[in-house]
């Protein structure tokens, strides 16, 4: 009835959830490492602003960790997308480019949940969230990163550091999806901590949610998920 098991429901959410891109991720890289082969060049040579180069980085670590790496995970390659994570991530530090380097740690953290390492990937994550911290950078993705944090701390019997994890979460959620990955993980640390009252007074919450917001039927997986749990 109380049992955790966080990453198994992460793996679940992952595999039916539709976060990448539909056509070959391979095109998308490949597009994008032209855009950088062809663009960085004439930016050393004062022909492009800084600016649009920031702009064409952002893009290609983007589809590199959010587009190819996350197809090879849907695909069960986990040594490809390790590998090309360490690739993305000695390519984002050669550019110093923070948000590339965001990126790879988020990426390398979701890798390591699907290997249900929760050591691993709550190092990768917390360092991606410190990097965000350190540098002021306005990531809409902060409240989801903060949960998997905690979800990781839950899986390694960490409770406190969980709590941490999502009480900065909860202070920064904008949207309806961010509301929802951290109050389901509040619940996992309910049942972690034998609260569950506090366990049952949120989860009805959330099923509240999704009456509310018809956009959150797409993540219906993960309510199933943790009502299973609970």
């Amino acid at each position: 009835r109380h049992g955790l098991h966080g990453f198994h429901g992460f793996n679940a959410m992952i595999t039916q959830s539709n976060c990448f891109y539909p056509c070959n991720p391979c095109l998308n890289i490949f597009l994008s490492y032209l855009l950088k082969v062809v663009y960085f060049p004439l930016y050393l040579l004062g022909c492009i602003p800084n600016c649009f180069l920031n702009n064409e980085l952002k893009y290609f670590y983007f589809a590199w960790g959010s587009r190819l790496i996350i197809y090879y995970i849907k695909q069960h390659q986990t040594n490809t997308a390790i590998y090309e994570a360490r690739k993305m991530l000695q390519s984002a530090e050669a550019d110093n480019f923070i948000p590339g380097i965001v990126q790879c740690y988020r990426t390398l953290g979701t890798i390591y949940m699907t290997q249900s390492n929760p050591k691993l990937a709550y190092e990768n994550f917390r360092k991606q969230i410190a990097l965000i911290e350190e540098n002021e950078i306005e990531d809409i993705n902060l409240p989801t990163q903060y949960a998997s944090l905690a979800q990781c701390a839950l899986e390694m019997h960490r409770p406190d550091e969980a709590l941490k994890a999502l009480e900065k979460g909860s202070k920064c959620t904008r949207s309806s999806y961010q509301i929802f990955t951290v109050q389901k993980a509040y619940i996992l640390y309910y049942l972690e901590t034998k609260e569950y009252e506090k366990a049952r007074k949120t989860l009805v919450e959330l099923e509240q949610l999704f009456e509310k917001d018809k956009s959150l039927t797409l993540y219906k997986s993960g309510l199933f998920y943790i009502q299973i749990e609970y």
